[in-house]
């Protein structure tokens, strides 16, 4: 799968070509975020019923429903990818990880979403709306690897001095979320913003 800096500016510079205007929807997950960090700021891992919890909540910001929450050796194993992300921030390797991924709900996207709360400067957020952007299929959005290479690709354009568009920021600085958010959740609600315009296009 081929995710890189460059395809990740040469996206951002198709976000600043275009009129950007959030919907209904996309403003809620707005008012519903820094609620969600605040929550998962209390939760304690240690517990299997605050994972759970956890899980739950992340699901709730998603247009779906938890169908298989994680098990008690899955909710452990988050538990411990979780401290070591919190420890060694950026430096935590996923493909060490691998098999906890997919934790929650067997999914790799709602996984992200979980992880982001846990560590919002961290882990980017997933989903088929940023698989647009990267011209990916369906049969792409929940594989592992997927997600461990666009994780990477992220964090190197994160590491490096790379300018959002003005227009883009003019959003953000709007919503008033321009210095509260973490450089990869920019990011990542760049890319989703952009997704959902080729979404629309591809669904059209």
């Amino acid at each position: 799968m081929v995710f890189s800096k460059e395809l990740i500016n040469e996206s951002l510079g198709c976000l600043s070509q275009q009129s950007i205007k959030l919907d209904e929807r996309q403003k809620s997950y707005l008012a519903g975020y820094p609620a969600l960090l605040a929550l998962f700021k209390q939760l304690n891992f240690d517990k299997y019923e605050d994972v759970i919890a956890g899980a739950y909540a992340a699901y709730g910001w998603m247009p779906t429903i938890l169908k298989r929450p994680p098990s008690k050796e899955q909710a452990h194993e988050l538990r411990e990818f979780i401290r070591s992300a919190m420890v060694s921030e950026k430096s935590v390797s996923l493909t060490d990880s691998i098999s906890c991924l997919k934790s929650i709900n067997n999914s790799v996207v709602g996984t992200s979403k979980f992880l982001h709360f846990c560590c919002p400067d961290v882990f980017p957020i997933w989903d088929s709306n940023i698989a647009n952007v990267f011209g990916l299929r369906s049969y792409h959005h929940n594989r592992v690897q997927t997600y461990v290479d666009y994780v990477s690709a992220m964090r190197e354009w994160c590491d490096d001095e790379y300018a959002f568009p003005a227009s883009y920021v003019e959003v953000l600085v709007s919503n008033g979320v321009e210095n509260s958010w973490t450089k990869i959740r920019k990011l990542e609600f760049a890319l989703y913003l952009l997704g959902a315009t080729v979404g629309k296009a591809i669904k059209g």
